[in-house]
């Protein structure tokens, strides 16, 4: 309807126009001066009641996205989240646990490991001495063996040839060690 009487007026305006050439009076400008304002409203009107009708959709659209989104967001981001914060969760609480019980699992082998080494120390620490004696009597024996062999002071005594063990002359190994001393029994030094 609108439409209409836009295009029944610009063939008025037009007519008016025509006529309005042959001959142009003062009154003539104002009717071209209300014509012409006319026209210009009624365009200034639609583009106003498009841009409107546009904005009205556009805002509709936006509307109805904005709405899926946060449904989304409600029944698939939040769930997710909620699960992903438990897990970090439950993740913290057993690191937690381990660094605690590996912790304590530490100190106590530190502590294992000092009393063994304490024990250890104790024991070589009273090794020492028995080593110096041993060290000791070591020397005190290799002194001995470096002055060489003593010769029995026995009368009729030979050394023996090399090789073979040698009763002493005179000995017998039937002889009981009674008779060795001057006792009776046979064969006597």
């Amino acid at each position: 309807a609108v439409s209409r009487r836009v295009s029944l007026r610009k063939r008025r305006v037009w007519r008016e126009e025509a006529a309005a050439m042959h001959m142009a009076g003062a009154g003539d400008f104002r009717r071209m001066e209300i014509d012409l304002g006319a026209r210009l409203m009624d365009k200034v009107r639609l583009e106003h009641e498009h841009e409107i009708v546009y904005l009205t959709e556009e805002r509709q659209q936006l509307t109805a996205e904005l709405s899926a989104v946060v449904e989304l967001m409600r029944t698939e981001i939040l769930p997710r989240e909620k699960m992903m914060h438990q897990l970090l969760d439950d993740l913290h609480r057993s690191y937690e646990a381990n660094m605690n019980h590996l912790h304590t699992s530490l100190a106590e082998h530190a502590a294992k490991h000092k009393e063994r080494h304490s024990q250890a120390a104790a024991q070589r620490a009273r090794l020492v001495d028995p080593l110096k004696d041993m060290e000791g009597e070591l020397a005190r024996i290799a002194g001995i063996l470096s002055h060489g062999p003593v010769g029995p002071d026995v009368r009729g005594w030979r050394p023996a040839p090399a090789g073979a063990r040698a009763a002493p002359v005179g000995y017998s190994c039937a002889t009981s060690p009674g008779a060795m001393r001057g006792g009776g029994g046979g064969g006597g030094v």
